[in-house]
């Protein structure tokens, strides 16, 4: 995929400065005469703010490249009003796969 590459070096990047603003930020949000054990606290509040942002902006990423797909392959249409929708196209394929039982629920098992 073109600019995979650079979004990898980009990203690292953006992470470590992050990474430096959050200690920075633990270490005054923890106030003067902080035990480590404060600081390292305050770091890791932020750190895990940061790190819950970071899969939830992967999801939704993951998302908008699989319905992209899904509009160049003509199985979504979309309104003027951005409203999506199945196309006679995508109605067909997903007839083809329940039809093939590709999406039998049965023989999946629910992970606990």
């Amino acid at each position: 995929m073109r600019g995979e590459i650079a979004y990898k070096i980009l990203d690292f990047l953006e992470d470590k400065s992050m990474e430096a603003t959050d200690l920075v930020g633990g270490f005054l949000a923890a106030g003067y005469g902080a035990s480590m054990g404060k600081m390292e606290y305050q770091f890791s509040i932020r750190d895990q703010k940061r790190h819950s942002y970071k899969i939830n902006r992967e999801r939704r990423r993951n998302l908008q490249k699989y319905i992209y797909k899904l509009k160049s392959d003509g199985f979504l249409s979309e309104d003027p009003d951005r409203k999506i929708s199945l196309s006679t196209k995508g109605k067909k394929k997903l007839g083809s796969l329940k039809e093939n039982k590709v999406l039998d629920r049965k023989e999946y098992r629910k992970e606990i």
